[in-house]
């Protein structure tokens, strides 16, 4: 059982591997082999799907191709068959098996690559006696009957499964005719079928010359069996260069260098090139053929020339190729149009005649430095006016000077005199703008103390602003006691961080 197993196994390997066609209306002769187990059924019991190895047998066949439906097969078939009393523990009886079989298959789906089937026919079995075991020789007429089915698994053969009942005419050869009722037999088998035939082929080109375009020259399938000489896939009715390989696209000729032009109409055969300069290149695609172009393998516009930044200067030729520039500048840019270059201009977005910055007020502060650019100011008061020292006195005394009553934002009647002296300053220096912030100790609750600072610098925004200074010049808030002017320890420091700061802005 295992030789037969390894050589179907091998035969398995080898045609799957081959280039034969299955059986069909060209390819009508087909040889078949399987294996199985020939089962008993009759007076001793039933056998049926019993695979003991002596009753393993053989079949061989030649099958004829009807039509899609239809099959004809001759069968010859040997092996064993018994059977085995297990209670006894012994064969009843043990016979050889020869037979011959004539079949009819119906193939359900025609041609396909699976094809299930029903089959009947007449056979003729002998039965002998295998070395002096119970049974008795006879030669008995069946007829067998089955299902099953054949599925290719290449162009070479086809893989078979089969199950067969024998109807037997005879009830002899188990030596015992008991319930006068004849023996039966049960034929469960796989194997291989290969298939042969061919029809004719006049130019051995392996397409039958019912369908080959070209019967009587050796050609290609894709083709219908017409030839392709050059071998570049255009048949040689179709291609203008017959004996020399070329592309599709061109039908059939060479283009050597594969620009698409073929080499009789390329006046740069070797070289890939373009239509419209005739086969020859433009290395750089940039539209000027190499010959005329000042730099062959960067692409510009200028001359063939590269100019990235388009300020009509070749990069070549620019100091700021990525940047659009000026001529006089060798192509770098002055973008605020100030005489002065981008890359010495301090400010090269702004027009200006310090170091290409402007100085709006003339101070000789530049403005991106200049706190106050429309007012003429130092460099003290980093480019604003400056504070004269008697308005630092008056707003200084205005710190020290405005008390409030306790624990509330009511100024008192003493501190007027130095709020009116800030009023003078305000009106005499309309430029003037002033931040108002007051402060507390850290005495009492935080949130308190800071409300109470926020109220003590409006009432004293209010107190200037009923001595008609400009509300819009005037700007109060409240720190609480988040920014001491000193420890808060002492009776005296804490009195100094009670305050109101005063603070000219512009």
């Amino acid at each position: 059982m295992k030789k037969i197993i390894l050589i179907l196994s091998i035969a398995v390997l080898f045609l799957i591997n081959s280039s034969l066609t299955a059986q069909n209306s060209d390819y009508k002769w087909a040889f078949s082999y399987q294996v199985g187990s020939f089962q008993y059924i009759g007076d001793y019991g039933n056998e049926m799907f019993d695979f003991a190895p002596f009753r393993l047998f053989q079949r061989f066949g030649i099958s004829r191709y009807i039509n899609p439906n239809f099959d004809v097969e001759l069968i010859s078939k040997w092996g064993h068959t018994g059977f085995y009393d297990d209670k006894l523990d012994k064969n009843l009886f043990h016979v050889g098996v020869k037979g011959l079989n004539g079949l009819v298959s119906y193939k359900f789906l025609g041609d396909k690559n699976f094809r299930p089937f029903v089959k009947a026919g007449l056979g003729l079995i002998k039965y002998n006696v295998y070395e002096n075991e119970a049974g008795v020789d006879a030669t008995n007429f069946s007829v067998p009957v089955g299902l099953g089915f054949d599925y290719e698994i290449s162009r070479v053969a086809s893989l078979g499964l089969q199950a067969i009942y024998g109807f037997n005419f005879g009830d002899a050869y188990d030596k015992n005719t008991t319930k006068d009722g004849n023996d039966n037999y049960f034929n469960p088998s796989i194997g291989l079928k290969v298939h042969f035939g061919a029809p004719k082929d006049t130019d051995k080109d392996g397409i039958p010359d019912k369908y080959d375009a070209c019967p009587q020259i050796p050609g290609l399938a894709q083709f219908n069996g017409c030839p392709d000489t050059d071998g570049d896939g255009v048949m040689d009715s179709e291609d203008s260069c017959p004996a020399v390989a070329g592309l599709a696209s061109l039908k059939g000729c060479p283009d050597a260098d594969g620009d698409g032009i073929t080499d009789s109409d390329d006046e740069c055969p070797v070289i890939k090139g373009m239509t419209k300069f005739k086969g020859c290149p433009d290395s750089d695609n940039d539209g000027v053929p190499d010959k005329s172009d000042k730099c062959p393998n960067e692409a510009g516009n200028l001359a063939g020339c590269p100019d990235s930044d388009n300020d009509g200067i070749a990069d070549k030729d620019d100091k700021c190729p990525k940047v659009a520039g000026l001529p006089k500048f060798k192509g770098c840019p002055d973008t605020d149009g100030d005489g002065i270059v981008d890359s010495e201009d301090e400010c090269p977005e702004l027009a200006g005649n310090i170091k290409g910055c402007p100085d709006s007020d003339g101070d000789g502060i530049v403005d991106p430095k200049d706190k106050c650019p429309k007012l003429f100011g130092v460099t003290a008061n980093n480019g604003c006016p400056e504070i004269k020292k008697e308005v630092k006195e008056v707003l200084t005394k205005a710190m020290e000077g405005v008390y409030f009553d306790t624990n509330l934002a009511k100024i008192k009647k003493e501190s007027f005199k130095v709020l009116d002296n800030v009023v003078t300053v305000m009106k005499n220096n309309p430029d003037y703008k002033l931040q108002i912030d007051g402060h507390t100790d850290n005495i009492g609750d935080d949130t308190k103390n800071l409300q109470l600072s926020k109220d003590r610098a409006k009432a004293v925004k209010d107190y200037l602003v009923s001595k008609k200074t400009d509300a819009s010049r005037l700007f109060s808030e409240g720190y609480g006691e988040t920014k001491p002017k000193t420890s808060n320890d002492t009776k005296e420091g804490r009195a100094k961080n009670r305050r109101v700061e005063f603070t000219i802005i512009f």
